[in-house]
């Protein structure tokens, strides 16, 4: 992510060690359990970002507890299942269902709702685009069998 170069930027208050250690282990076990409990969802990567975000800073700041008291934080399964739902209820899609690019975006665009970004061509136009997406693999293959 492109973050601003700004005073209360996360990334630069955490390489200045304003962060106590304990907090930083407790960010990472957080992460995991998100990992951990979204399943499938863990192929779409800025999704699982997003949520964590929102997770760990639900007020934008990360605010201590009182003393004594732990921190706690809510996950909230049904948002984090929320794009298995949708692709389990309409798994095709090229007639409107949403796949993990889909719900890759979403996360992308801070949008609390899943819903279609990309619309996939329906013709033969499809090949053209695997076989370009896959060309570097094909040509590492012709360089091998010309090379045996």
């Amino acid at each position: 992510h492109a973050w601003p170069l700004s005073p209360e930027n996360k990334l630069l208050s955490m390489m200045k060690g304003q962060r106590p250690p304990y907090q930083l282990f407790m960010d990472a076990l957080l992460l995991r359990l998100l990992e951990s409990l979204s399943e499938h969802i863990i192929h779409a990567p800025e999704y699982i970002c997003m949520t964590f975000h929102r997770v760990r800073y639900p007020t934008r700041v990360a605010v201590p507890p009182k003393e004594g008291e732990p921190w706690t934080f809510d996950i909230d399964m049904k948002a984090l299942q929320q794009g298995i739902d949708m692709m389990n209820a309409k798994p095709n899609p090229y007639h409107g269902g949403i796949n993990f690019d889909d719900i890759n975006d979403c996360g992308l665009y801070n949008r609390q709702k899943i819903s279609k970004t990309f619309k996939e061509a329906p013709s033969l136009l499809v090949i053209v685009d695997v076989l370009s997406n896959f060309s570097p693999v094909f040509t590492v293959k012709m360089w091998v069998f010309m090379a045996a």
